[in-house]
């Protein structure tokens, strides 16, 4: 626990990146990144203490700093027409820090903040977007995605000691999609946008949250995938160099019940905003 009559923490640590870009063409390029990463815990991690939603929350100004090797590799290609991107990345993390379950008590458990393990978290990315001109309207197709897997290098379980080394890593959403398209007309003045995102279910979970004893509702709930789909037209005034727009967006349009991954609280239903800006230049 901190000492009352105060405490003092220093840390020190190297960190930068580097990056190469490699033009093949005016159209296509390579890219390489590396990058030195370092988290410092917050002040929650090192001094709350109090209720959770399973037990008690401990302070803990012993965890230590988070550091990183961070490298991804990918492409660039754009045209007139067509742009887009697909990379990989692999990031490896030493002292991880997670809020683990450390002691239990006769009724409940006692959280805290801890260097947790070694990770590595790889995976790809990617995003397109085409764009064609067809009779009055201009039809823009765009999409992203990436595909997520977290392990655990390195660790053992704070509650059994036990080595939790090749399991997957906790906080991982294994997939995520978003696609949609756009309708604009040649003078950029009405547009209308649908779109749709889908993260898929997880199944690798991690060993310490399938172990726990404390299982609730919400730890099973958060693991579930969903679609949510999104609507929105507007319309854009210009004249010299003043402007209005006006927007009109509908979010969850299927009023879904669904929870983003990992949270407790499930996200709001179906949702209507209107918007207006005025710019004068």
């Amino acid at each position: 626990l901190p000492n009352p009559n105060g405490d003092s923490t220093a840390r020190t640590a190297f960190t930068g990146d580097v990056g190469l870009v490699f033009k093949h063409s005016d159209k296509l390029s390579f890219v390489a990144h590396y990058g030195r990463s370092y988290r410092h815990p917050n002040l929650e991690e090192l001094l709350f203490a109090g209720p959770a939603t399973i037990g008690s929350i401990a302070p803990n100004i012993t965890v230590g700093p988070e550091k990183g090797d961070n490298i991804d590799i990918g492409l660039k290609f754009r045209s007139s027409q067509f742009q887009g991107s697909l990379s990989y990345f692999n990031n490896k993390y030493t002292d991880f820090i997670s809020t683990e379950i450390t002691a239990l008590t006769a009724s409940s458990s006692i959280s805290q903040a801890i260097n947790y393990s070694d990770v590595r978290i790889q995976g790809f990315e990617g995003d397109v977007q085409v764009s064609f001109k067809q009779g009055p309207t201009i039809t823009s197709l765009f999409g992203n995605f990436s595909y997520n897997k977290g392990d655990v290098l390195k660790g053992t379980n704070p509650l059994t000691n036990a080595s939790i080394a090749g399991t997957p890593q906790d906080n991982i959403t294994p997939v995520k999609i978003l696609g949609g398209l756009r309708l604009t007309d040649k003078k950029e003045r009405f547009w209308g946008e649908y779109s749709l995102r889908y993260q898929k279910e997880v199944e690798r979970v991690a060993a310490t949250l399938e172990d726990s004893p404390f299982l609730i509702y919400q730890d099973l709930a958060g693991l579930a995938g969903f679609t949510i789909q999104r609507l929105g037209v507007g319309y854009d005034w210009r004249k010299d160099k003043k402007s209005v727009g006006l927007t009109l967006n509908v979010e969850n349009l299927t009023n879904k019940f669904y929870r983003e991954q990992f949270q407790f609280a499930p996200a709001r239903g179906r949702s209507i905003t209107v918007g207006l800006r005025i710019r004068s230049m």
